[in-house]
């Protein structure tokens, strides 16, 4: 089995707002402790 790392991309998350602005304040901010 492969180890590969996936990327999904950022614009193919829709309907899910507060999941966008979780990921762009913490990647702004990384000291908020990441994203449940």
């Amino acid at each position: 089995m492969k180890n590969e790392n996936l990327i999904y991309p950022f614009t193919a998350i829709v309907g899910q707002e507060k999941m966008k602005n979780s990921l762009i304040l913490n990647a702004i901010n990384p000291k908020l402790g990441g994203v449940l």
